[in-house]
């Protein structure tokens, strides 16, 4: 399964959200991946309540990111700092995301 993004549009009319400005990345393979899909979605959800950025990288193909991760995927790193493997417990993330976004920028 290839990951499509669409970029979040913000309207004025739209609350500002916590996570404005804040970047999640969810590192993966390109295919076969059934704990990716899974992640996905949970970032996904909270990306919609929240409002950080969400990037999905492939790390098939990419030599550096092979190594790095290899098969220990997914794994989701917020604002720089790897946060979960494998799995991603959507309270857990919650509680992360609120420690984040409270940390000065």
């Amino acid at each position: 399964m290839r990951f499509i993004r669409l970029p979040w549009i913000h309207k004025k009319s739209d609350p500002v959200r916590a996570g404005v400005g804040h970047v999640v990345v969810m590192y993966t393979r390109a295919e076969g991946c059934d704990l990716c899909e899974e992640t996905y979605g949970v970032l996904e959800s909270a990306e919609r309540r929240d409002g950080f950025e969400l990037r999905v990288v492939a790390v098939d193909g990419d030599p550096k990111l092979e190594r790095r991760y290899g098969y220990r995927v997914p794994v989701v790193s917020i604002d720089g700092e790897e946060a979960f493997n494998y799995r991603v417990d959507p309270a857990q993330l919650r509680k992360r995301l609120q420690k984040v976004f409270a940390r000065p920028k």
